[in-house]
């Protein structure tokens, strides 16, 4: 009878425990090892997509975010060593959030804007991805009031805008240390 329980009940349950631990440290194992290899490749893509939209840096220092910062919906900023800045930012567009990079030279000017993760609508709020509207924003600094909203896709150009108004506020408050 003892020995039926135990084949029955302990043996299994000593059996899986056994493979969980195993599992969860060759688990561990992988992510010590791979972890560092897996960092490089995410900033380099990273720095990539900086490079799209700051054509003339060549190195980034990320920015520690501040509750302000955070507030303007920025998710992440990087200075360059040339004195220009990269900026993601996001706001609510019609598919949900409508994450961009912007791009600034050293004098502030909009070199560049990138929209990243685009769940807009496709053929209407997708839209705001053809050149013909985010090219409007390179050359500007400090004011976006000419740049004009796309047709059937106000909510999602709209959401463009209000981010890229967001960075140039952030542009400014990372300007003066904050």
């Amino acid at each position: 009878m003892k020995n039926s329980i135990f084949k029955q009940i302990i043996w299994p349950v000593l059996s899986l425990t056994i493979i969980c631990i195993v599992v969860s440290l060759a688990l561990g194992a992988t992510n010590m090892v791979t972890s560092a290899k897996i960092q490089a490749n995410l900033d380099a893509v990273n720095n990539a997509g900086r490079q799209e939209v700051l054509p003339d840096a060549d190195k980034f220092t990320v920015v520690e975010l501040t509750q302000e910062l955070s507030d303007l919906g920025v998710t992440e900023a990087a200075v360059a060593d040339n004195g220009g800045m990269v900026i993601n930012v996001q706001s609510k567009g019609y598919g949900g959030e409508l994450p961009i990079m912007v791009g600034f030279d050293a004098g502030g000017t909009i070199t560049r804007i990138k929209i990243l993760d685009n769940s807009e609508t496709p053929g209407v709020g997708k839209r705001v991805e053809e050149e013909s509207f985010y090219g409007q924003f390179s050359g500007l600094q400090g004011d976006i009031s000419g740049v004009n909203t796309l047709a059937g896709a106000t909510v999602s150009s709209t959401s463009v805008k209000t981010s890229v108004q967001n960075a140039i506020a952030a542009q400014k408050l990372i300007g003066e240390g904050a």
